[in-house]
């Protein structure tokens, strides 16, 4: 297996990527990546072990570990890309493609189905809130006959009621195969993305109050544009495990058997469900946009209508000012001991004037 070491550094938007160059299926291992943490779950209709394996003991359930039936399903869960020689173990034990592998380690990839000699490879991507902040990450899912490996990058996840269902024999899973595993985790992964478009929902109506009551800033402005990217953000997870449950419905490859499929539609549905809350927050973006943009124009408008008051105050007392400033021989009076009193009562009663048409027009 082709590794290459990688310089602790925070990922990009774009991910890890291998050089320009670089062999088909090579993996970069982050430095900084989180410890492995191994997981494994073998059940049946009748029994349930949750064990931490060790590395020689990864792999498919033996016929002598079934125990005559007893077992039907393992369940074994990776959290952490760190570990090269476990990625290599698991690779021999589940005998991963080289590309597959490549498609686990070197996160994150476009959520998919591909579909192998020996299992099928799907790629899906996790969002779940830490501390009111939205987190991404990849979950690679090898389904085969019986068995099923999941890869984390970090320990966390959604997937705790699985596992609770698991140990006190809740619902339906223990009874089937690993494809309806899949389907659980799938559903875990879905419904995970609610609290997500309700939080987002909550900014949203949040900077609506304040751009309403405040008339709305700059900064305003910028939290919609920051606003809107996590909602991008989001939305491409989402659109993606539309994409994947389209094809594990329709494909005739798909890991999951038809009584399976009848769950998956109603994942499917709650995708559809997001979708919509997701275009419906893109529109409340956008009319958040116009409302902003309609506060500052009447923000300005109302400092226009000032100035046009006062400048109207002034236009007749500047009028009057321009005659007495003319320099002429012949005005009466320029020599009157009234003049310049007279004319000052004059301006002044015309301000009052002014300023009270225009009280009472409530222009002011």
């Amino acid at each position: 297996m082709q590794t290459k070491q990688e310089r602790p550094r925070r990922r990009g938007r774009w991910g890890r990527r291998p050089l320009a160059g670089a062999r088909p299926g090579e993996l970069v291992l982050a430095e900084a990546a989180h410890p492995i943490q191994v997981q494994a779950f073998d059940y049946g209709p009748d029994y349930c072990r949750e064990w931490p394996p060790k590395l020689e003991q990864l792999g498919p359930m033996s016929a002598s570990e079934r125990d005559g039936g007893k077992l039907t399903v393992r369940w074994v869960d990776v959290a952490g890309l760190s570990d090269a020689d476990m990625m290599q173990r698991l690779a021999e034990a589940y005998r991963i493609h080289p590309l597959a592998l490549a498609d686990i380690v070197n996160v994150p990839q476009r959520a998919k189905v591909d579909h192998y000699e020996h299992n099928h490879l799907l790629i899906v991507h996790m969002v779940r809130l830490v501390s009111g902040t939205p987190e991404y990450e990849q979950v690679s899912m090898l389904v085969s006959e019986g068995w099923l490996l999941t890869v984390q990058e970090q320990p966390g996840d959604v997937f705790d009621p699985i596992r609770t269902r698991l140990r006190e024999k809740l619902g339906n899973v223990r009874n089937m195969g690993a494809d309806y595993l899949a389907y659980a985790l799938l559903d875990a992964v879905v419904d995970a993305y609610f609290p997500v478009a309700e939080h987002l929902a909550q900014q949203f109506e949040a900077l609506e109050r304040e751009i309403i009551e405040d008339g709305g800033d700059r900064r305003d402005l910028n939290r919609i544009h920051g606003l809107r990217g996590e909602l991008r953000e989001f939305d491409r997870p989402v659109r993606q495990m539309q994409s994947l449950l389209t094809t594990l419905l329709r494909g005739e490859q798909s890991p999951v058997s038809e009584e399976v499929r009848v769950w998956l539609r109603d994942v499917y549905d709650h995708t559809l469900q997001v979708r919509e809350q997701i275009d419906r927050m893109r529109d409340f973006a956008t009319a958040l946009m116009e409302l902003h943009l309609s506060t500052a124009n009447n923000r300005m408008n109302e400092v226009m209508k000032v100035l046009t008051v006062v400048s109207s105050i002034f236009i007749p007392l500047t009028f009057i000012a321009s005659i007495y400033g003319m320099n002429f021989d012949n005005m009466p009076e320029l020599h009157s001991r009234a003049g310049y009193p007279m004319v000052m009562g004059i301006m002044v009663v015309i301000a009052f004037i002014l300023f009270g048409f225009f009280r009472r027009r409530d222009w002011l």
